[in-house]
């Protein structure tokens, strides 16, 4: 993706910021900004899981949970996308269908499955195992791309699956998760990373307010679609689910998106990248703390393997792979 397509925070114009943003800009600098933004951005995607269980609790379904807060996010990012870019896309009606269909059947599954698991696992154990999607991306480029990652990345590669190991097992034993769970959350990576890999060429030639923007509103529909099939599209009854789920379509989704995408244009993607790598440790902090989710010296030993390994791979990808890992998490 070419970060010239990044608007700059608070603009009309997405090359001119405004006012607002220079004061910012002389207040904090652009690099403290940009720093701050990326930390917003794992901040809010790392309290997901957390507002997701409260969901949970309150008997919605996964697909349920899911319909609700894409189609909130989506509301969202259409008027984000509009005050961003001061119109309604440029693209053709055709290619906003593809888009959105693309995002539904791309986005949509990996979606599913990361939900699943937090079902059926802790929040932390969930998100560190969708942190492995840029190790899918890595692999993918390299088969297609007929290169052989070398020594010191296949390491890293054992490293990881060792790390997942040490924060698995011991939870497993200890009755905190099932194999539902686990293999969910591999599942999720994996579907995400071909996700991520095959919408490099539409990031490249989309705006990515609007490409976000028509990719969340697919993904609504088809989990509104799927809800409604099912009898499992609830209205909540009560209003502390109802503030869960708009924490999680805006809190959790818009804003990170929008901060993410703010961050790699101020720092470049590597920089964002490192930063955003904070998502996994707020998870686990905030279900220790707010959830009671457990955690053994042997999964915070292998949590640091898992992120310094998989920020390893990162680092040295190719620049094009790095800045879409974390845009429509």
């Amino acid at each position: 993706m070419n970060n010239d397509q990044f608007p700059t925070l608070g603009s009309e114009n997405p090359r001119e910021p405004t006012h607002t943003g220079r004061v910012l800009v002389r207040l904090l600098g652009q690099r403290s900004l940009g720093i701050f933004a990326a930390m917003l951005s794992a901040l809010f995607f790392g309290i997901l899981g957390f507002f997701t269980k409260q969901v949970y609790a309150s008997g919605l379904s996964v697909s349920g949970t899911l319909a609700w807060r894409f189609l909130i996010a989506s509301i969202g990012m259409l008027l984000l996308a509009q005050i961003m870019t001061g119109g309604m896309g440029k693209g053709s009606y055709a290619e906003r269908l593809k888009n959105m269909i693309f995002g539904a059947f791309g986005l949509g599954i990996s979606a599913f499955l990361f939900f699943v698991s937090m079902k059926h696992t802790t929040t932390g154990i969930a998100n560190l195992l969708l942190f492995q999607n840029p190790l899918v991306v890595f692999l993918l480029t390299c088969f297609f791309h007929r290169s052989f990652p070398g020594t010191l990345k296949i390491a890293a590669i054992a490293a990881t699956l060792f790390g997942i190991a040490l924060v698995s097992i011991p939870s497993g034993l200890r009755g905190q998760v099932n194999q539902v769970g686990i293999w969910a959350g591999l599942a999720s990576a994996i579907t995400y990373g071909i996700y991520l890999f095959c919408s490099e060429k539409r990031c490249s030639q989309q705006n990515p307010y609007w490409l976000s923007a028509d990719v969340i509103l697919g993904t609504a529909i088809l989990f509104v679609v799927l809800s409604l099939s099912s009898g499992s599209f609830d209205a909540p009854t009560h209003g502390d689910v109802w503030v869960s789920l708009v924490i999680i379509g805006l809190l959790c989704t818009v804003i990170p998106i929008f901060t993410l995408l703010f961050a790699v244009k101020t720092l470049g993607a590597r920089d964002a990248t490192i930063v955003s790598a904070l998502e996994p440790v707020i998870t686990f902090g905030v279900g220790a703390i707010f959830l009671n989710e457990p955690i053994l010296l042997l999964q915070v030993l292998g949590g640091c393997i898992v992120v310094v390994s998989v920020l390893f791979i990162m680092v040295h990808q190719s620049p094009p792979k790095k800045i879409k890992s974390k845009l429509l998490n």
